[in-house]
């Protein structure tokens, strides 16, 4: 993989800025705060984006007074295809574009997907691409030798892949933990389940003796059970022959009953037969006295309808004698209407001739109207297009007058232009200055952060310094300390000048806020005046616009005039008002024509309407007329026959009288009859059945009475009694020996039910017991099973990190010895946290922290070669100020094996201030000039 370019916009100092690299060692020069740093942060930031564990915010990215950073990076990757990867950065969210530049694919992606893909392009193997590229391919400021000089297991078991493994024995450690508390758990229920079963003892047998028991105690109920039933047949017996006594005295006084009621009967049968002779001697009264009743009723209802003929026929009279009144009124109505009628004709006929006169009149006024119209007409065509030519006149004047005034105030701005430009020269030049010591100021601010930090260091490591004499840095024996009698004042002086240093920084860097706001403040003037003087030279050409606009406007403005003068615009204005005026006049005189026409036409259709009126009142007339005169010929056909009604009606109610004196002869008679009917007609034949139906029932009762008493066998009621009193009381004597019994049955069958309970609880118990002995043996060999796994885990482990860096180890020698010449061996050790030993046949096995400076920058450089070659794919490796805090020697040192290394790498990308690389660099990129 290789970086070709790298832009950045409005990115943390970078304001607008495009970097190139090439194969072999890139310098990225510059001085402090310059920007150097922030374009391997914006090649991070694009690969990776940002972790969750870095404190700064996306904000911090983006320059001040910007709302959002741009970073651009052009790559070749592992496939050999060339990239170019875009991030946009706005606080709170970004948004990141992928672009293959040979086959123009453009994608748009997240974070987690663009870093995915870009494992692959990048060529990192395994998941941990951010920890590689931070700890192997990036090395920052003073982390040459950190990484391995105290102890990184967690970091290395992430690049290696075997933080994965010590997940998983982590898991393995949990599991057997549950297991373990499961394990307790199932002995502590095991003991309680012994426990019980004991507690329960022979249940089986206790149950089995009173299951006999019962068996017993059931025999001998069944017996007195049979006892029992024998006694309560016996007393039946007895109580059905005592019962019978009963019967017998019940039986008789039914016999008594029936005998009474066979006595009255009898007597009521004799009496209706005395009756019914009665009655056959005197039915030819009664059917005279049926005859005659139903003769009157005949002739009283043809009495009443002749009395309703009779009054209906003189209502009729009466009628008639109204009608024919009637009949004179309308007659009379009748010829008044028709005279009103002939006086509303001759007033119409009156009306039509004045109507004709009127619009004759009107007709001939139209027609002078329209003659004056079209004439004003064709003035008024004139008049419109000669007030269009005064209109345009008119705006020509104004128009002129306008130009006029802009004329006078465009050259009064124009004059204030050498002064604008005077002005915005002052400006510019303030402004540069202002921006000059603000730029020094933000230098100051960058140098004043790298100081604080310093003296942070100096502070953190001075117990090393003072009780070791170890430079915190080099890590090996500081000859500034050593060479000194009291050290401690020397590093006192030193922490004070830092912050003296600070302060005077701090109280220049209060002027940056003043001055900023002095700067937008200038800025915002000097764009104000720099549209002025664009406002001014637009001015100047619309000058010369508005001239020959006003000249032109003038020489149409003459034309106007002598259209108007030559037309005489004023005599047709006033021929115009005079047409008008006669049209006026003759309007309302034709208004007042046409409004008497109006009232006339009305007034003769309300005529019309009362005429018709009439009309229809003359017609609805007749026919009442013609109706009254059929009505009243129909009533005097119903009223001829009135007195034969009257004598026929007389004759009737005299025969009427004589009928109804018969019947008042005959009437008792008759009612007696009645009432003997009534009795007689279904009591004679109900009560012969009656007594024939008592008769045949006092036999029935007298043989069952014989019958009742042939059972008693001689036999008396107290002879009875005496002997159900001695059966009732051996019963009861018995149903006392059976509560008993039964009492006892029911203790045991309580009894039994307890022993059945127990003896389910403790089967349940044994094979509860059953399954959880055989749930332990599983747990069992499942924790022997899990804890051969963590132990084939850790072996794996252990295993891994051996092979993975005895590999490391071999690669690491080779490159070391390559780079310095020297036969020397590093040996990387897992098994002992990770520490690098360096082994000679001079100097015998030394560890990484008793190793000289320059000796740890070689082992630790050779180390992360063979990691970058063992990782990844690609040949790129970015250091960031790798000289810091080193002296002259050192840093040559440094200088010629990062020279070895870039002939092993394809680029080498390295971040310093110090011209010490210039004779090994390939490229030179300068930052901040």
């Amino acid at each position: 993989m290789r970086i070709e370019k790298v832009k950045l916009i409005n990115f943390k100092s970078h304001e607008k800025g495009e970097f190139e690299f090439t194969d072999g060692i890139n310098l990225i020069i510059g001085e402090n705060g310059s920007g150097k740093t922030s374009i391997i942060q914006a090649l991070k930031l694009a690969f990776f984006g940002k972790s969750q564990n870095e404190r700064l915010r996306l904000r911090d990215f983006i320059r001040r007074n910007e709302s959002k950073a741009h970073i651009e990076i052009t790559f070749t990757a592992m496939d050999g295809l060339r990239y170019r990867l875009s991030k946009e950065i706005k606080e709170g969210r970004g948004r990141t574009v992928l672009e293959c530049l040979n086959t123009g694919e453009r994608k748009v992606v997240g974070v987690h997907e663009i870093s995915t893909k870009l494992m692959d392009l990048l060529g990192i193997r395994g998941s941990g691409g951010r920890i590689v590229y931070d700890k192997v391919i990036n090395i920052y400021q003073n982390q040459i030798i950190d990484i391995f000089s105290k102890d990184q297991t967690g970091n290395f078991e992430r690049i290696f892949g075997i933080d994965t493994y010590r997940e998983l024995e982590e898991v393995i450690r949990e599991v057997l933990k549950r297991y373990r508390i499961r394990r307790e758990g199932l002995e502590e229920r095991m003991g309680l389940l012994e426990r019980e079963i004991e507690e329960m003892g022979d249940v089986e047998e206790r149950l089995r003796e009173s299951i006999h028991k019962k068996m017993m105690m059931e025999k001998l109920r069944d017996e007195k059970n049979e006892i029992k039933e024998k006694i309560s047949r016996r007393i039946e017996d007895v109580e059905s022959r005592i019962r019978i006594f009963e019967r017998v005295d019940e039986m008789e006084k039914k016999m008594k009953i029936v005998e009474e009621e066979m006595e009255n009967l009898c007597d009521e049968i004799e009496k209706m037969e005395r009756d019914m002779e009665w009655m056959k001697k005197n039915e030819d009264k009664y059917s005279r006295y049926s005859i005659l009743k139903k003769m009157v009723e005949m002739d009283k209802r043809r009495y009443e309808d002749l009395e309703r003929t009779w009054k209906r026929k003189l209502k009729l009279k009466d009628e008639f004698t109204e009608k024919m009144k009637e009949l004179d009124g309308l007659r009379k109505d009748r010829k008044y209407l028709s005279d009103e009628r002939e006086r509303l004709n001759d007033e119409m006929e009156r009306m039509n001739d004045e109507i004709e006169k009127l619009d004759e009149e009107l007709k001939n006024m139209k027609e002078r109207l329209d003659r004056i119209a079209s004439e004003e007409k064709e003035v008024m065509a004139e008049l419109e297009k000669l007030e269009k030519v005064k209109e345009k006149r008119d705006r020509l004047k104004y128009g002129i007058e306008n130009l006029e005034n802009n004329m006078r105030k465009l050259k009064m701005k124009v004059e204030k232009e050498d002064e604008l430009k005077r002005e915005f020269d002052l400006l510019s030049d303030d402004l540069k200055k202002i921006e000059d010591e603000i730029d020094r100021l933000k230098r100051l601010e960058i140098e004043r952060i790298e100081l604080e930090q310093s003296k942070k260091l100096l502070e953190e490591q001075s117990h090393s310094l003072f009780e070791e004499g170890i430079c915190p840095i080099l890590r090996e024996e500081c000859v500034n300390i050593k060479n000194r009698k009291n050290p401690r004042n020397h590093l006192e002086r030193l922490l004070h000048d830092y912050a003296e240093r600070m302060k005077d920084m701090d109280e220049e860097l209060k002027k940056m806020y003043e001055l900023e706001k002095r700067r937008d403040k200038l800025i915002r003037e000097r764009m104000r005046i720099n549209h002025m003087l664009d406002e001014i030279s637009d001015l100047k050409k619309e000058l010369k616009d508005v001239v020959k606009e006003s000249k032109n406007k003038e020489n149409e403005l003459r034309k106007m005039e002598k259209i108007l003068e030559e037309n005489d615009f004023e005599g047709l204005k006033r021929r115009k008002d005079e047409l008008s005026g006669i049209m006026r006049e003759m309007e309302g005189r034709m208004k007042i024509l046409f409004d008497n026409l109006k009232k006339m036409i009305e007034e003769r259709k309300k005529m019309e309407k009362e005429a018709d009126k009439i009309n229809r009142e003359i017609e609805k007339l007749n026919d009442s007329i013609e109706n009254l005169t059929v009505e009243l010929r129909n009533l005097e056909k119903e009223t001829e026959d009135l007195e034969e009604v009257s004598k026929e009606l007389e004759k009737l109610r005299v025969d009427l009288q004589k009928k109804e004196s018969e019947m008042g002869e005959l009437e008792d008679v008759y009612r007696k009859y009645v009432g003997i009917l009534e009795k007689i007609k279904d009591g004679y034949p109900m009560k012969k059945r009656r007594y024939g139906e008592l008769k045949k029932r006092y036999e029935k009762m007298k043989k069952e009475l014989e019958y009742e008493r042939s059972k008693l066998k001689g036999l008396t009621k107290a002879q009875l009694e005496e002997m159900l009193g001695k059966l009732k009381t051996e019963k009861d004597n018995l149903e006392k020996e059976m509560e008993g019994i039964l009492g006892e049955l029911g203790k045991m069958e309580q009894m039994m039910e307890n022993l059945k309970d127990q003896v389910e609880r403790k089967r349940k118990r044994m094979n509860e017991k059953k399954e959880v002995e055989g749930m332990m043996k599983k747990i069992e060999i499942k924790m022997k099973m899990m804890k051969e796994l963590g132990e084939g885990v850790k072996k794996l482990i252990n295993h891994v990190g051996r092979e993975i860096t005895l590999k490391l180890s071999k690669m690491a020698t080779k490159i070391h010895s390559e780079i310095t010449g020297k036969n020397e061996e590093i040996q990387w050790r897992s098994n002992e946290n990770y520490r690098v030993y360096l082994v000679s046949a001079d100097k015998g096995e030394r560890e990484f922290n008793m190793l000289s400076g320059g000796e740890q920058v070689s082992v630790a450089l050779s180390l992360r070669l063979a990691m970058a070659e063992f990782l990844t794919e690609n040949r790129l490796l970015i250091l960031d100020e790798p000289t810091i805090n080193l002296d002259k020697e050192r840093k040559e040192m440094l200088a010629q094996v990062i020279g070895e290394i870039g002939k092993r790498m394809d680029q080498v990308i390295l971040v310093t201030h110090d011209d010490i690389f210039e004779s090994i660099a390939s490229k030179r990129i300068e930052v901040g000039v």
